[in-house]
């Protein structure tokens, strides 16, 4: 069960806005914005570009997989970026 929030604030585990004190939204913004932008570099990753040219040769089974596969290779893309943060 979740405290109300003046409880937790006057405990000192939020801030002013409500979030977690060791949340920092610079750090979530970033991660959005990289994010963001490795959704749009799928359309320039050649292993995306790959597995979508060879999907209409693929059986169902393994043609439903190329989306799974796509959203990984993106995420992946993105945990090298987070690294840094």
């Amino acid at each position: 069960m979740e405290k109300p929030q003046s409880e937790c604030s006057e405990i000192g585990h939020t801030n002013q806005g409500g979030f977690p004190e060791d949340i920092d939204m610079t750090k979530i913004l970033k991660i959005l914005k990289r994010y963001k932008e490795a959704k749009k570099n799928k359309e320039n990753d050649k292993k995306i570009k790959l597995l979508y040219a060879v999907e209409p040769f693929l059986n169902e089974k393994r043609r439903d997989k190329v989306n799974h596969c796509v959203k990984f290779l993106t995420f992946a893309e993105l945990a090298k970026d987070l690294k840094d943060i």
